[in-house]
């Protein structure tokens, strides 16, 4: 007897157990998918009947064609941003503590309608340089688009790849104008213009440095080419008494002290590209003729005195610039010296010039003394 009771209260149990079992499945409220646009962002939550199976539940895609863009997270939402117009019907497994529950009652369906046509959102393009390597990223008003370019003239040596993606090496300077438009599910988009500007790499030059020296005016210009102004200049120590105009390029002034040195120069433009220059300058001493006195003439003999100078830059002039020679000696302008043969005894007093190859002038008075 207490058998039949047990076997009783089992067969009670098992039939509430499959009731249970039978009032499962997914809520009403879950098959009411909400209808999506492409481009637009999507959400939606399904759900297993609460009090059924034996929670907690998960979801997963079992079949069918699933909407593109959309994905199916673990409890159960459906987000993403729809790709593709369409209707999708797909189905979804259900899984908790007591295993599979299986697909459900029917079949999910989401539809999806055209969205606005996608839009070229890029305003404009960063410059790129002849020779160098170069990337840029178009965008669009919606994700999941097809770039093409659809006209104009496109950069020689680069490419447009289906993903907006801008690359290449470009060979030609200049500004390159094109147009490209997108394509998804909602259509293809108005075509929009480009230009792209390309420049040769920027780069610095300087006339040949000439030698400097010591209270004599300098002048010299870096030229700035390629790249994309404006340009921002920046400059090493100087030799003392000398100044860089970063709004002209010019180096000026005038040394003050003798001395050998290497400035570097250094030049950024507004696309971050940047060039440098090693400008060696070399600033000798002031010219001056240290020659004070000249030895003394014998009339009849043959005579040579050359004049020494300290400092200045070569080649020298020379000339004589006030007083008179004695008869038989003349002055080398080439050479900087007295030679010949005095004629005459007596005592004769000239007015030396030198100047060297950057215009610096010494002079001095010399006492010709002939016995």
């Amino acid at each position: 007897m207490r058998f039949i009771r047990v076997f009783s209260l089992v067969a009670v149990l098992a039939g509430v157990f499959a009731s249970v079992a039978a009032a499962g499945g997914y809520t009403d409220a879950s098959y009411l998918t909400p209808v999506g646009r492409v481009g637009m962002p999507y959400s939606h939550r399904i759900e297993w009947k609460p009090g059924t199976g034996c929670p907690p539940y998960g979801y997963s895609f079992d079949g069918g064609a699933f909407p593109p863009g959309l994905t199916l997270s673990g409890n159960g939402y459906f987000s993403g941003t729809p790709t593709q117009a369409g209707t999708f019907v797909f189905y979804v497994e259900q899984t908790d503590n007591c295993g599979p529950e299986g697909q459900g009652n029917s079949p999910f369906k989401i539809t999806i309608e055209p969205g606005a046509p996608p839009s070229v959102t890029t305003a404009s393009l960063k410059p790129a340089i002849v020779g160098i390597a170069y990337l840029a990223q178009l965008t669009a008003s919606a994700p999941g688009v097809t770039f093409q370019s659809s006209g104009g003239s496109f950069p020689a040596g680069l490419t447009l790849a289906p993903n907006g993606t801008v690359s290449g090496t470009p060979t030609t300077p200049g500004d390159a104008t094109f147009s490209v438009t997108v394509t998804n599910g909602s259509g293809t988009s108005q075509p929009k213009q480009l230009t792209l500007k390309i420049v040769e790499p920027l780069k610095l030059t300087a006339q040949p440095p000439r030698a400097l020296e010591v209270g004599v005016d300098f002048n010299a210009t870096i030229a700035a080419s390629g790249g994309v102004p404006a340009y921002a200049w920046s400059v090493g120590a100087l030799p003392a008494g000398l100044m860089f105009d970063s709004a002209t390029g010019v180096l000026s002034g005038t040394p003050t002290v003798a001395g050998a040195s290497t400035i570097k120069i250094t030049l950024a433009d507004t696309n971050a590209s940047s060039a440098e220059l090693d400008l060696k300058l070399v600033v000798a001493d002031k010219l001056s003729l240290t020659t004070t006195r000249l030895k003394g003439l014998r009339a009849g003999r043959a005579y040579a005195a050359k004049l020494v100078v300290g400092g200045g830059v070569r080649p020298l002039k020379w000339a004589i610039a006030g007083g008179k020679l004695p008869g038989g000696i003349r002055f080398s302008a080439r050479a900087g010296a007295f030679v010949g043969v005095a004629r005459t005894a007596g005592k004769f007093r000239v007015r030396v010039r030198v100047t060297d190859s950057l215009g610096a002038i010494s002079t001095r008075y010399l006492l010709l003394s002939v016995r």
